[in-house]
């Protein structure tokens, strides 16, 4: 059992940048919380190379809670203490390996099942996906003079605030987030013994959020809002660069 006092201003800053107003509607208490998981590791032979296969699983239970309502009213962020059931559920699995020697692959894949009454309704947590996945490849020639790096994650959809409660000219087309994938990629070559020059990309598929700030112009409008960004806000990103150790 674990207690905490929670802070509604550091812990919710982002909700700063908005014209949303802080209303506390009760004395609020120390949230209060039931923690438990389990953990199992197994390592074993793949491709006749070192393989390992985890799976964790971890629950907490809400006893107490400090909701932060932003589903009532789109311009205010109602602050009270949980009336009803919040948990969250997270099940991860991960698969660590080796096909030949000096490529390294790791896959895992995690749900999450979280979710807080509001206003008497059992719903998923604000912006938290659902699904998450991550593939990671790493090749590295003989003496490391390559080496190459691909990282692929998958987002799945994400609940966002209720739209039925925006004015239509703001209004966004969906109530969840899309899937998405953001695919990362690195090379890297080794010169003599302590030069390293690297090239990489980030965001390869160029995958942005579409309009991520409501009323982005008109700072002081009402409904002026940046606490719903769930995805890249900037496109595909190219970069290189030097690193060099003195020894």
């Amino acid at each position: 059992m674990g207690y905490r006092t929670a802070n509604i201003i550091s812990e919710n800053l982002y909700l700063l940048a908005s014209q949303r107003t802080f209303v506390v509607t009760e004395p609020l208490k120390q949230e209060k919380a039931a923690n438990y998981g389990i953990n199992l590791t197994k390592d074993f032979k793949l491709f006749k190379n070192k393989a390992e296969f985890s799976i964790d699983v971890y629950r907490t239970e809400f006893i107490n809670q400090v909701i932060v309502d932003l589903d009532h009213a789109p311009e205010t962020a109602y602050f009270y203490n949980l009336k009803g059931k919040s948990y969250s559920n997270s099940y991860q699995a991960q698969l660590t390996f080796e096909p030949f020697k000096r490529l390294s692959i790791l896959l895992a894949y995690r749900i999450n099942d979280a979710k807080t009454t509001i206003d008497s309704v059992l719903v998923d947590r604000l912006l938290l996906n659902r699904y998450k996945g991550l593939v990671t490849i790493s090749y590295a020639t003989k003496f490391d003079k390559w080496k190459f790096d691909v990282t692929s994650q998958f987002n799945g959809s994400a609940r966002i605030s209720p739209q039925s409660k925006m004015p239509e000219i703001v209004r966004k087309d969906y109530e969840r987030t899309p899937q998405y994938y953001i695919i990362n990629a690195q090379i890297t070559k080794k010169f003599k013994k302590y030069i390293d020059v690297y090239l990489g990309v980030e965001n390869l598929m160029n995958f942005t959020q579409k309009d991520p700030i409501t009323e982005p112009f008109i700072p002081y409008h009402t409904h002026f809002d940046t606490s719903m960004v769930w995805g890249p806000i900037t496109g595909r990103v190219f970069y290189g660069g030097m690193r060099f150790a003195i020894k």
